[in-house]
C-alpha cells in the first residue's frame, strides 16, 4: 500500500495534496484525528520516530544507518531520540551473563559508580 502510494504521489513531498505541500496545521489537525480513531490520543509525531529508532537499534542496526533511515544530520539528534529504559539495561544485563541472570528491579539496591575506583592497591 506504501509503495502504491509513493509510486502515485504528485511532486516531491510525503504529506501532500495536488503535488504541493500540506501545511504543518493541517497536518497535525490530521495526526490528531488518526490518533483519535486508533485509540492513541495523547501521541505526538515524534513517537513514531522514536519507536522507529527503539525497534532498529533493538535489531542490531547500526546507528549510523538508523541515522539515514529517519533522517537524522547528528549524533546529538541520535541520542535526543535513543530512549533508554529498565527493559533495555535489564536485557543488557541479561545478554551479558548470557541469559542467566533475571534482572529485577529493587528499589532498596543501589549501585556505587565508583566500584571499579574503591579497590585497594
Amino acid at each position: 500500500m506504501l509503495e502504491a502510494a509513493w509510486e502515485t504521489r504528485e511532486g516531491p513531498f510525503v504529506f501532500q495534496r495536488n503535488g504541493k505541500a500540506i501545511s504543518y496545521t493541517t497536518l497535525v489537525r490530521h495526526w490528531r484525528g488518526a490518533a483519535k480513531r486508533a485509540g492513541c490520543t495523547g501521541r505526538v509525531r515524534h513517537d513514531l520516530r522514536r519507536t522507529a529508532v527503539r525497534e532498529f537499534r533493538r535489531h542490531g542496526v547500526d546507528q549510523d544507518t538508523i541515522m539515514a533511515l529517519c533522517g537524522m544530520k547528528t549524533p546529538s539528534i541520535f541520542a535526543r531520540y535513543n530512549i533508554v529504559n529498565e527493559a533495555d539495561l535489564a536485557e543488557a544485563v541479561a545478554k551479558r551473563f548470557n541469559g542467566t541472570v533475571a534482572a529485577q528491579s529493587d528499589p532498596s539496591v543501589t549501585v556505587s559508580p565508583n566500584l571499579s575506583s574503591s579497590r585497594s592497591n
